[in-house]
């Protein structure tokens, strides 16, 4: 068809007499196309519609119409084989998420038996004020017992080092008038004035 639309006159046809190409030269008698006038007048309309330039318009729409169906068939392919994809891990898939879900519930569990044993009341806390609540006031009070072990941990160092002094003071036999100087150590300020009045 495009061949033959090419090889054939150029330009626009219309139909009078007979059919014309744009420039006037006529190209065809549409009485030789049928005996009856009317219809004679029908087919070369026709054929004059179907002038090269409107056969090749239609081959060039097939053409882009043929390009982009493979275009789509292509896509097919590959959404097919997506497709497929997702289907074939579709349980596997399913089952990490089910893994996810039992390993989530777990750790709730075991955040809120640990914020019921961090604030000694069986988990009314977490209840009451809500898990983010809960965890921040458990990590303040963490941080608070850890300076009072230190604190304690101090007073204790204190407290040994004042015995020692005190047990070397009297096994050197000085007597309290050595225990009364040691007032001013400093190491020992908070502790000597307590065991001074045990020892009096």
């Amino acid at each position: 068809m495009k061949a033959a639309a090419l090889a054939a006159t150029q330009g626009e046809w219309v139909v009078s007499d007979h059919i014309y190409a744009s420039d006037g030269k006529r190209i065809a008698s549409y009485q030789m196309i049928s005996r009856d006038d009317c219809e004679n007048e029908a087919n070369a309309t026709h054929i004059a519609t179907a002038n090269p330039a409107a056969v090749l318009e239609l081959i060039e729409k097939y053409k882009a119409l043929e390009a982009e169906n493979e275009r789509l068939k292509a896509l097919n392919v590959e959404l097919t084989a997506k497709c497929n994809w997702y289907n074939g891990d579709g349980a596997r898939l399913e089952r990490e998420r089910d893994e996810l879900t039992r390993q989530h519930e777990a750790y709730v569990k075991m955040l809120g038996e640990l914020l019921a044993v961090l604030h000694a009341d069986g988990g009314h806390y977490q209840y009451e004020h809500g898990t983010e609540k809960a965890v921040a006031d458990a990590i303040t009070k963490r941080y608070e017992l850890v300076k009072q072990l230190a604190e304690h941990k101090a007073d204790a160092a204190k407290w040994r080092a004042y015995q020692k002094r005190k047990q070397e003071v009297i096994a050197a036999g000085m007597g309290r008038k050595i225990l009364r100087d040691l007032e001013t150590h400093d190491a020992l300020p908070a502790f000597y004035a307590a065991m001074k009045g045990a020892t009096e």
